[in-house]
C-alpha cells in the first residue's frame, strides 16, 4: 500500500493532485491510501472513484 498525501494544511482539492491516484496505482501495482488534509469530506470521498482504498482523514481548519 502506498500513502498519498500533501504537505499543505488545509489543502484545496486542486492542490491535492487526486488525478495522480490511478497513475500511482498502475506504476507501483499497489493499493493507494489517501492522507486527506482537505476541509470537509467531499474530496476524500471523491478520491474513492479514482481508486483510493483507505482514507486517513486529518482535521483541517480554515485559516
Amino acid at each position: 500500500m502506498l500513502l498519498k498525501g500533501t504537505s499543505t494544511n488545509p489543502a484545496t482539492p486542486e492542490n491535492s493532485t487526486f488525478l495522480t491516484i490511478p497513475h500511482l496505482r498502475e506504476l507501483f501495482g499497489v493499493k493507494i491510501a489517501l492522507c486527506a488534509h482537505t476541509i470537509g469530506i467531499g474530496a476524500a470521498v471523491a478520491s474513492i472513484a479514482l481508486g483510493t482504498t483507505v482514507i486517513e482523514k486529518h482535521p483541517a481548519s480554515e485559516a
